[in-house]
């Protein structure tokens, strides 16, 4: 059978705090999964206790001194690692608003524009960074997926 081979950024399904999101996340990959026109993969596969103190522990990592850049910086490395580990990818699916290098077709997701529309609501930190590498994320995608109308008419003007 002839099927796109998906790799799908699912990091949000493992955060500790349920919400939208990590449940959009978790019902795309289940939608995806039972599509037989795709081979949908998992990145990060967390898959034990371990893994989830990992992530806990990168979390915390968010105080230091140029976190968020820190943090794409490593996520990019080992995105690469495993999108060379396995089979060739034909999409990738962002889920997190900001693409990790990938050569083929990249569909991202944007469920809003809080950081834009409501930056005293978010850390500067993070305004900067999303300033800095959102709209390059929007250029490079070969589809954008809005969550609704209204974020959809946010992201043309």
């Amino acid at each position: 059978m002839n099927y796109k081979r998906v790799v799908l950024n699912s990091s949000s399904i493992y955060n500790s705090i349920i919400g939208g999101i990590n449940r959009y996340s978790f019902e795309l990959f289940k939608s995806i999964s039972k599509n037989n026109e795709f081979l949908i993969s998992r990145y990060p596969t967390f898959n034990s206790f371990e893994n989830k103190k990992k992530l806990k522990y990168l979390n915390f990592l968010r105080n230091l001194p140029f976190a968020y850049f820190l943090k794409k910086y490593y996520e990019e490395k080992k995105f690469k690692k495993f999108t060379l580990s396995e089979n060739k990818f034909d999409i990738y699916h962002e889920t997190n608003f900001i693409f990790k290098p990938f050569n083929n077709q990249k569909i991202l997701t944007v469920y809003d524009l809080s950081w834009i529309l409501n930056p005293e609501f978010h850390p500067k930190k993070r305004v900067l960074f999303m300033e800095k590498y959102f709209e390059k994320s929007l250029r490079q995608a070969s589809a954008i997926i809005a969550i609704s109308n209204y974020v959809k008419k946010d992201i043309i003007k």
